[in-house]
This record gives C-alpha cells, structure tokens and sequence, in this order.
C-alpha cells in the first residue's frame, strides 16, 4: 500500500513537470580571432530586446538554457557576445541547439598608408549534436504515465474501502 502511494505520488510530479517545463538549451564555441575566448565573456540570448537567458564563456565555450520555449516557437533569437549581436538562431523543437561563433575582431591591411582596422563577424553554425528528451502534453510517454497513475489511484481507493 505505502508503494503504491509513494509510486503514485512520484509519477504524478514527474507528469506535471513534463508537462509545464519545456526548455531548450543553445551551446558551442565562442572563437575570438581563432582561439578560444577568454573565460567570462559575457552571451545573451535576446528576442526583441528581452534578455532570455545569460551566460559566460568557460574555456571557450558557453552554454544558455532557455525557459518557457514552446512560447517562442520558430522564432529568430539574437546571440550577443559581450552586448554586441554576433549570431541568430531559431527555436524549434528540438531541446539542444549547438552554435558556434567566431569573431575575427581586427584586419590590418599592409601598405604604405595608415592601417585601418575592420571588424568583421563570422558566424560558424555545425548543426545540432544531440536532443534532449523531450516532453510534451501529447507525447505518448505522458499518456501512458496518466493511465498509470489512474490505475495506481483506482487501486488505492479499493484498497482503503476494504
């Protein structure tokens, strides 16, 4: 009896997590003239001017985790190093989204005049490297866990009457 309760109790958290939590996460590199960047420099995920998530870079690469997602379904974000816009990228259903930048941050040119420097901004996109798994409310794993939990609640309630 104490099993089914706990195990009932477990499943039913597990569901309306799934349910309500949907979050992606956007990573990669981040390359400044063909190195790593240096740690701590700063990456925001923007839409519209809202900041939606906030990282720094770490042995050059970064990592941001983006809440409520299924809200911004198939729309452009815009990636910021150090609150410059180097990158865009679109939120789709996929929960990893890999997304390297590199920064070429001055060019010289070699010549009898004054050098000017030009900054120019790459960005380098490899595709996405893995899913993490996802829920939805019509995923066929939440329906199943629904049945479960009402066959655990039915059994309980036969229990208690006995």
């Amino acid at each position: 009896m104490k099993t089914r309760v706990m195990l009932t109790f477990l499943i039913f958290i597990l569901l309306v997590d799934s349910v309500c939590a949907y979050k992606i996460a956007v990573g990669g590199t981040v390359k400044l003239d063909d190195k790593p960047a240096p740690d701590g420099i700063k990456i925001t995920a923007q839409l519209e001017g809202k900041i939606l998530a906030e990282s720094t870079t770490k042995q050059g690469a970064y990592m941001l985790t983006i809440e409520n997602a299924q809200e911004l379904m198939y729309k452009q974000i815009d990636l910021f190093v150090e609150n410059k816009i180097t990158a865009q990228t679109m939120v789709t259903e996929d929960k990893y989204i890999e997304k390297n930048i590199k920064i070429i941050s001055q060019k010289t040119t070699t010549s009898t005049q004054k050098a000017q420097p030009t900054t120019t901004t790459t960005i380098q996109e490899t595709g996405i490297v893995g899913l993490i798994t996802q829920y939805a409310p019509v995923n066929i794993a939440t329906i199943l866990g629904l049945l479960i939990l009402l066959i655990l609640f039915i059994s309980i309630i036969r229990d208690l009457r006995d």
